[in-house]
């Protein structure tokens, strides 16, 4: 397994890459040897950063410059739902089954169900 793509994030740009790397790796998948385009983004991400809430419920940031830096390493904000549609989802899995690259997620059955996939 090659990873051909950098992190891949629900938005448009993401899917673009996969159609890119995809398009350059093409043919080159044999037994052993698959294009890995990355996560799938779907569903609850960012769980390992909650935004940090103080005892009222505030956010506890003392300056803007430290609200963007949290967010920052933390690679596309906090706990949140995916921001893809359920058109960008069809063809973003389409396109991965299709490019026999492998099929990772790290979401839970439940969650994923709430827009389950034919």
């Amino acid at each position: 397994m090659l990873r051909v793509t950098s992190d891949i994030w629900d938005d448009q740009k993401g899917i673009d890459k996969c159609f890119s790397a995809w398009k350059k790796w093409q043919g080159n998948e044999q037994p052993g040897f698959w294009i890995d385009m990355d996560m799938i983004p779907f569903g609850q991400l960012q769980l390992m950063n909650p935004e940090p809430k103080s005892a009222e419920g505030k956010y506890q940031y003392e300056s803007r410059e430290d609200k963007e830096n949290l967010v920052a390493l933390a690679g596309h904000g906090h706990t949140r739902w995916s921001n893809f549609s359920k058109d960008q989802m069809y063809t973003f899995i389409t396109m991965r089954a299709m490019a026999a690259s492998p099929l990772m997620m790290g979401e839970t059955y439940q969650l994923l169900m709430i827009f389950p996939l034919p």
